[in-house]
């Protein structure tokens, strides 16, 4: 019931989400030494900049039910580089983020009810949180980085883009975060 539930709320939302037209831009912006000026709490960091991007407001939603994860965003000493699945990379899984198909063929169709389904869906969405959150920035070209997860991927540009490895991801914005905390790229696919 509760999954049954979980799994309307997001499909509504996602829907919502892919089917309105009146998106913001995201900009770059602008780059700033924290050497140079006192703390301000009016610098953006980058666990700001996830919050309020719309493109990927699906993932920061998730993200949200980790609290470890989200109190190292809000942490200004370390640089992270995010890789957020875009709301529409996510809208086009087969599975749904707390979903592992494996799981389905053992368990059957109830893989995700009571209690034991709860625990197990839980890690899924913590295993995808982990497998897009690289403790680094920044994150050069051909330098192969692990992601929370454990898994090492890496990147380079064709036609102008940033391409993700493995998997031909495309990124298709990166948003510096004033206080030098880190990157957040929008991606048009997901990393596992």
């Amino acid at each position: 019931m509760y999954f049954t539930l979980l799994r309307l709320i997001l499909a509504i939302t996602l829907a919502k989400l892919v089917l309105s037209s009146s998106q913001i831009p995201i900009v770059e912006l602008q780059q700033k030494s924290l050497t140079d000026q006192p703390f301000s709490s009016d610098i953006v960091m980058l666990s700001d900049i996830l919050g309020s991007s719309r493109r990927v407001n699906g993932f920061a939603g998730i993200i949200r039910n980790f609290p470890l994860i989200t109190s190292k965003f809000e942490d200004g000493n370390s640089n992270k580089t995010i890789v957020a699945p875009a709301n529409t990379a996510i809208a086009a899984m087969s599975w749904k983020p707390w979903e592992n198909p494996d799981e389905y063929n053992t368990l059957g169709s109830e893989a995700y009810e009571g209690g034991k389904g709860k625990e197990r869906a839980d890690q899924n969405l913590l295993r995808f949180v982990e497998a897009h959150i690289i403790p680094l920035s920044p994150w050069a070209e051909g330098e192969k980085a692990k992601t929370l997860a454990g898994r090492e991927h890496w990147w380079h540009l064709k036609d102008g883009h940033r391409i993700i490895q493995p998997g031909d991801i495309k990124v298709l914005d990166v948003i510096r975060s004033e206080s030098n905390d880190g990157e957040l790229w929008i991606i048009d696919g997901v990393m596992n």
